[in-house]
């Protein structure tokens, strides 16, 4: 990760500024005050999603009533060059995960 470098601010920044970009803050994430640029890897989605597991069970577990939001709009690309945004939705978006 790295520090994502804005249009002359010097922070520290607040959600406000991170929304109010150009790109409405896509690709970055806002750390202690501070813009920081995501890393778009596989290892870094499955982290996320260990994590959102986690803390959905630990929620459970504790019978909190909480929303442990784990999708969002994400662009994909292919090598053809077509670019389709793609909203992936978290487990109480779908609904129960049926196994068989």
């Amino acid at each position: 990760m790295s520090v994502a470098h804005d249009h002359g601010g010097f922070g520290p920044y607040t959600a406000e500024d991170l929304h109010a970009r150009e790109d409405e803050g896509r690709g970055l994430e806002l750390e202690d005050g501070w813009l920081i640029e995501l890393s778009p890897s596989a290892p870094h989605n499955w982290a996320a999603r260990q994590i959102q597991e986690i803390l959905q069970e630990a929620a459970a577990d504790a019978n909190a009533s909480v929303l442990i939001a784990g999708g969002g709009e994400w662009e994909i690309s292919t090598p053809g060059g077509h670019t389709q945004a793609r909203h992936l939705r978290s487990t109480e978006e779908r609904g129960p995960r049926l196994d068989h």
